[in-house]
């Protein structure tokens, strides 16, 4: 069994209610419907633990201040996963703070 202590996907849903996570899904389908090329298809909470990890980016943010959505997305016909991390920032606001490819 893993404890809050453990930086995995589920932990860091579990510390967000569900209007967070309501919010932070907004926030992510918006970027994709105003700020970038890629067109969304599908969107859905990450369950990858290491993009948590992910050195000098998501790894700076704790619990209940970030969450990571898998991204099905398309630009001229070409289909990539892609992820986009959104986080709460100092005021309250979810922010998109990464988005691209991860293996």
């Amino acid at each position: 069994n893993s404890t809050i202590s453990e930086r995995t996907a589920e932990n860091f849903k579990n510390a967000l209610n569900e209007d967070e996570l309501n919010i932070a899904l907004k926030t992510a389908k918006n970027y994709y419907g105003i700020e970038t090329v890629w067109v969304l298809q599908t969107i859905r909470i990450s369950e990858n633990d290491r993009i948590y990890n992910n050195e000098g980016i998501e790894s700076e943010y704790g619990f209940g201040e970030i969450i990571v959505f898998d991204v099905i997305a398309n630009k001229d016909d070409d289909i990539t996963n892609r992820v986009v991390s959104v986080v709460k920032d100092s005021n309250d606001e979810w922010i998109i703070i990464n988005e691209g490819i991860f293996s």
